[in-house]
């Protein structure tokens, strides 16, 4: 029982390790992105838009074909089916 709380703290130690370094980075990365001009601003918005929404679209994609989604489909049709739907 006493070598469990002798490695508490450790565990939590290397929790704090394993966040430091990738904050930093983001940290570094939001510097950066101050020093963009508005031109280089836009251009990243626009980068970053399409590179989130093919992020999305894989996640999605991955949930689907494990069929995380199925339950909720078939609420979905048995709704519309017991007429609680509506035409958008």
């Amino acid at each position: 029982m006493g070598g469990a709380s002798k490695f508490a703290g450790f565990s939590s130690e290397l929790k704090w390790r394993a966040r430091g370094p990738r904050m930093s980075k983001v940290e570094s990365i939001e510097s950066r992105i101050q020093e963009l001009s508005p031109e280089e601003l836009a251009e990243l918005r626009d980068w970053f838009a399409k590179f989130d929404a093919e992020a999305w679209d894989r996640q999605l994609e991955a949930d689907v074909k494990v069929g995380k989604l199925d339950a909720m489909a078939e609420r979905a049709l048995r709704d519309h089916l017991d007429g609680r739907s509506t035409k958008l």
